[in-house]
C-alpha cells in the first residue's frame, strides 16, 4: 500500500501495491479542515477493501485494478467532454444545419425564428423581411423587384431572384376610356320658332350619337359608351311659307373605350 508517491526499492517492483497517495492527501486535507479527496467509490479504495477482505478470508489478495478503473473513468469523462465540445462546435458552425433545424422547430414560431435572426443563427430572415415576403403581391414581378431592392442580402433574396428569372411574359388586351370630339349639326322646321329649335336640337343629338357609334364600329379597337353634346345657339329664320327653319352647330363628345395590348409578366 503506497501512501506517498515513491519508487519501490529494488526487488519490490513486482509486488502488487495499492496506490492510496491521493487518498492519503485527502485525509490530511480533511483533518486540516479541507475536503475529503477520496470516497468509498474511489477505485483505489475498492482495491484496499478487496485486499482486506481477502486477507481476512485467508486468500491471496486480488491484483489491484485502481489505475485501470481510474484511467477508464478519465477516458469516459474525457470522451463526454470532447463530445460536448464537438457538438458545441458543430452547432456554432451550423454543421449538418443544426442551427437551421433548431431555429425552425415547430415550437414558439415565429418568435423563435425572429430571435435566431437577431442572434445571427440558423440563416433565418429578420422579422421585417419575413413580413414583407409574406405580404408581397402574388405573381407580381414588380413586387419581387421591390422586395429585392429592400432586402438585397436577405434570406429570401435568392428565391425572389429565381422567380424573377423564371418569369413568363405574355400580352393582355385592356380597355381604357378615351374621348373624341367631332363636329356635328342638326336642323329642322316648325310652325313656330320654339318647335323648330327643339326639333333641330333633337336632330343634332341623334346625329351626334350616330357619328360616335360609327366611330366605334369602324375599328375593333374601340367600344362605344356614351355621347355628350355641346351646342351653339340655334340659327333660325322664317320661310316664305310661314315655316320656321332652325340649324344648330354642335360638337359631339364621343365617350369610347380603346383597346391596347399590354405586356404582362408572371413571376409565380
Amino acid at each position: 500500500m503506497l501512501l506517498d508517491k515513491v519508487t519501490p526499492p529494488q526487488g519490490f517492483g513486482e509486488v502488487p501495491a495499492i496506490d492510496l497517495s491521493h487518498w492519503h492527501r485527502g485525509i490530511t486535507s480533511r483533518l486540516s479542515g479541507g475536503r475529503l479527496g477520496a470516497s468509498h467509490r474511489d477505485p483505489f479504495v475498492l482495491d484496499l477493501v478487496a485486499a482486506l477482505r481477502a486477507t481476512i478470508a485467508g486468500q491471496p489478495a486480488p491484483k489491484p485494478r485502481g489505475r485501470l478503473r481510474r484511467l477508464y473513468r478519465r477516458l469516459t469523462w474525457g470522451g463526454m467532454v470532447s463530445a460536448l465540445a464537438l457538438a458545441g462546435a458543430a452547432f456554432a458552425t451550423n454543421t449538418l444545419r443544426l442551427q437551421d433545424q433548431a431555429c425552425t422547430l415547430d415550437i414558439g414560431q415565429p418568435e423563435l425564428s425572429d430571435t435566431c435572426a437577431e442572434l445571427g443563427l440558423g440563416n433565418r430572415p429578420s422579422r421585417a423581411e419575413r413580413l414583407a415576403w409574406s405580404a408581397r403581391p402574388k405573381a407580381s414581378c414588380a413586387g419581387l423587384r421591390d422586395f429585392v431592392g429592400r432586402f438585397p442580402t436577405g434570406v429570401y433574396a435568392a428565391s425572389a431572384a429565381a422567380l424573377i428569372n423564371a418569369r413568363t411574359i405574355g400580352t393582355e388586351q385592356r380597355w381604357a376610356p378615351v374621348e373624341r370630339a367631332l363636329p356635328t349639326s342638326g336642323s329642322a322646321t316648325g310652325h313656330d320658332r320654339d318647335s323648330a329649335e327643339q326639333a333641330a336640337q333633337a336632330d343634332a343629338q341623334a346625329g351626334a350619337e350616330l357619328v360616335c357609334r360609327n366611330a366605334a364600329t369602324t375599328s375593333e379597337q374601340f367600344r362605344y359608351r356614351a355621347t355628350t353634346l355641346d351646342a351653339q345657339p340655334a340659327q333660325c329664320q322664317r320661310e316664305v311659307r310661314k315655316l320656321w327653319i332652325c340649324q344648330v352647330d354642335t360638337v359631339a363628345h364621343c365617350q369610347l373605350d380603346e383597346a391596347s395590348e399590354v405586356r404582362i409578366e408572371h413571376c409565380e
